[in-house]
C-alpha cells in the first residue's frame, strides 16, 4: 500500500533558482523541523524548504512540490 503525499521540512538542493515550484526526489533531504532545515541549508546549492510530497509526475518519477522556502 502507497503511503499518501504529506508536508515535511527538507533540504532542497537546487543551483541558485528558488522560483521552482517541483523538485525531483533525489535533490530532497527529509528533516525533522524547520530548525534543521534551515541549520543543514548554505544558501548556495541547498536551500530550506516546506515540501510536499512525494507524488508521481506524468512521466512516472517522483517529485516534492515546494509550498514554501524557509529562507
Amino acid at each position: 500500500m502507497r503511503q499518501a503525499p504529506k508536508e515535511y521540512h527538507a533540504v532542497v538542493m537546487v543551483k541558485n533558482n528558488k522560483r521552482k515550484k517541483r523538485v525531483s526526489a533525489h535533490l530532497i533531504e527529509v528533516v525533522a523541523s524547520a530548525e534543521e532545515a534551515l541549520e543543514k541549508s548554505d544558501n548556495e546549492q541547498t536551500f530550506p524548504a516546506l515540501v510536499f510530497g512525494p507524488s508521481t509526475s506524468s512521466e512516472s518519477h517522483q517529485i516534492y512540490y515546494i509550498m514554501k522556502w524557509l529562507r
